[in-house]
Order: C-alpha cells, then structure tokens, then sequence
C-alpha cells in the first residue's frame, strides 16, 4: 500500500468549474472546516516554445501519447483504486486523464 495520504488532481481542473469543488475536497481531505481562497491558474511564461504539432515532431509526439496513454491507464486502474488516494472532483480528473491518450494534433 501507498504510506501517506495523497490528495490529487489535474492541474487543468483549476480552468474549469472543478476549481469551485477542489477547495470543498481538500477541506475534507485535510479535516478541516477553515475555507481556503480560491484557486486560481499559474499563467507560464513560455519563451521557448515549439509547436509540436509540426511534422517534425510527429515521432516525439507520437511517443509522449504514448507514454501518457500508459500512465492514464496505470493511474485509472491501480494509483487511483488505493484507499490512500483521494481525487478532487472524481468526475472531472477523469475526463482529463482520458485527454492524456489524445494526440492533441489529432483533436480540435
């Protein structure tokens, strides 16, 4: 078994209307009755970009979906199934985590 307590979640959950229930969820998780402040976006400042959608890339990109297919897989099917782990707002990280076997090259 996992040693600690984990609480997690999707770092885009925090863009959407999941950032109202997170703070619901870390109460409890945490057992406290004290209401944290909103949760709000990093913004990056993203100076070195490339666009992976390029053709250039196509077998990197092939490769990170890939990998992300396997941890999605691996995080619904055994992380998220031990009684250590708690998701904010179960519905909404697993939406997000199926974007993880998306090739975002491919979605629009």
């Amino acid at each position: 078994g996992i040693p600690n307590d984990i609480f997690l979640y999707e770092v885009r959950q925090v863009t959407t209307e999941a950032s109202k229930q997170i703070p619901m969820d870390l109460r409890k998780y945490l057992r406290v009755n004290t209401d944290f402040p909103d949760i709000f976006p990093f913004k990056q400042n993203k100076t070195r970009t490339i666009n992976i959608c390029e053709h250039d890339h196509d077998a990197v990109r092939a490769l990170l979906v890939e990998h992300g297919t396997d941890a999605a897989d691996w995080i619904r099917d055994y992380f998220v199934n031990s009684s250590s782990v708690n998701l904010a707002s179960p519905e909404s990280f697993y939406g997000f985590l199926d974007d993880w076997k998306l090739d975002p090259c491919l979605v629009k």
